[in-house]
């Protein structure tokens, strides 16, 4: 008995041997599957993977037959309902009472029962709301969970429940969303110019003439001057940033109208009341001396964050604000960044 097991043992380990050194595939060869979920490697020719039901091996990548559902490949008489492949005889073909609860949809003896609560989804009260799958930050839609709180001094949370940096690309001012301080500018002659610090060049004369906002808004947008077509009509902040000699309203001054305050209820305050009529220091307008224009109304950019239709003005012969309707008419002045 014993010999017969030796003399198998020694057939078996000869037919491996055989087969082994028979074979193409080199056993010591490093094989390459970068971008490949099936078939042979290129260099190799050791397999990468099998395709699963219903799905061929393309060049190295497994395509579905019929439908693609929920990452699988649907039978050719199947088709993709709810996220599941589905025979039109299915009880559930055509479920929608499940769907809309979020549950699952199962086939019980030819009826369609609702189960658990889908993925992404969790039991509140007997209610299937949304859990915090994919989310970081805030809470959930119905606010029922608290998914976390962002990281970053100025990372904000959107309403996907994602962290993103307020003040990515900018290097002052507000950030556009939280409000977070990205930073101040302080070389000589900068100011902050939509989040970032420049030497503001300013169309100089301004024309004359009054004409509607989004006449405004186009005529800076499509201007061309000084040798520049890059210019773009002004910020409240960017009109507050030429005012000289009404301290309240000057750049950091009192009066809380700016760029990231745009409410009229809650930002136009006692701060923001205008200095004496025509006692600026530049022939009575309160810009710098080297402006020329007509000392009056000119149109900014920024709208009026609660009076629909309505933006901030700035009236330089007494450094006071306005708001006007975009259908009446003010000066204009443009403005480009004059430094990279």
């Amino acid at each position: 008995m014993r010999f017969a097991h030796i003399a198998f043992l020694a057939t078996l380990l000869s037919t491996v041997f055989l087969t082994a050194c028979s074979s193409d595939i080199d056993v010591s060869c490093e094989p390459d599957c970068t971008d490949r979920a099936c078939g042979p490697d290129p260099v190799c020719g050791h397999s990468c993977g099998i395709c699963g039901d219903n799905a061929t091996c393309e060049d190295g990548l497994c395509e579905c037959e019929h439908q693609v559902c929920n990452g699988l490949c649907c039978a050719a008489d199947e088709f993709c309902r709810n996220n599941r492949c589905l025979l039109p005889t299915d009880p559930c073909f055509d479920d929608t009472t499940c769907a809309t609860q979020h549950r699952e949809c199962i086939s019980v003896q030819d009826e369609a029962i609702c189960g658990d609560c889908l993925s992404g989804h969790y039991d509140f009260n007997g209610q299937c709301d949304v859990d915090c799958t994919g989310r970081v930050c805030g809470p959930t839609p119905n606010g029922d969970l608290d998914c976390g709180t962002c990281p970053g001094a100025t990372d904000y949370c959107t309403s996907e429940g994602l962290c993103e940096d307020d003040c990515a690309g900018r290097n002052c001012g507000p950030s556009p969303h939280a409000g977070f301080d990205c930073g101040s500018c302080s070389a000589e002659g900068e100011i902050c110019m939509l989040g970032q610090c420049g030497v503001p060049e300013w169309q100089n004369p301004a024309p004359l003439g009054t004409i509607p906002w989004q006449a405004a808004y186009d005529n800076c947008n499509t201007l061309t001057f000084d040798g520049h077509n890059d210019w773009r009509l002004p910020t409240i902040n960017e009109l507050r940033a030429l005012i000289v000699g009404c301290p309240n309203m000057e750049t950091g001054g009192a009066c809380e109208v700016t760029d990231s305050c745009l409410y009229m209820d809650y930002c136009d305050g006692d701060d923001c009341g205008a200095c004496p009529w025509e006692q600026g220091p530049s022939d009575g307008c309160y810009w710098p001396a080297e402006m020329q224009g007509e000392c009056a109304y000119y149109w900014s950019v920024s709208e009026i964050a609660d009076r629909d239709g309505f933006v901030w003005t700035m009236h330089y012969a007494h450094a006071g604000l306005g708001s006007k309707d975009k259908d009446g008419i003010s000066f204009v002045r443009c403005i480009r960044r004059a430094t990279p």
